[in-house]
């Protein structure tokens, strides 16, 4: 139940940082970051969770006007993992 879960939040996180690029908030972003942050951080033996982590500095370069491949691939990351966490 919990992984669900925490695959729906990714899938949310995803779509924030995606449509960031189209004029989003920024509060949904930064609550992406957040959630990222902390779960990586409570989870930081497991190898994703370093992915994860590394994703959260990538969102944040993009908070402040680096929006490039990079953040795509990290939008293209949590899309993975919030639908393998579904499947």
């Amino acid at each position: 139940m919990i992984v669900k879960f925490f695959g729906l939040l990714d899938l949310a996180s995803a779509l924030a940082v995606f449509l960031f690029k189209f004029n989003i908030p920024k509060i949904f972003v930064w609550a992406a970051v957040i959630y990222l942050g902390v779960k990586g951080l409570i989870f930081l033996k497991d190898f994703s969770s370093l992915i994860d982590l590394t994703s959260v500095v990538i969102i944040i370069f993009a908070l402040y006007g680096h929006y490039n491949r990079l953040t795509y691939l990290v939008v293209l990351w949590l899309l993975q993992k919030g639908i393998t966490s579904l499947v």
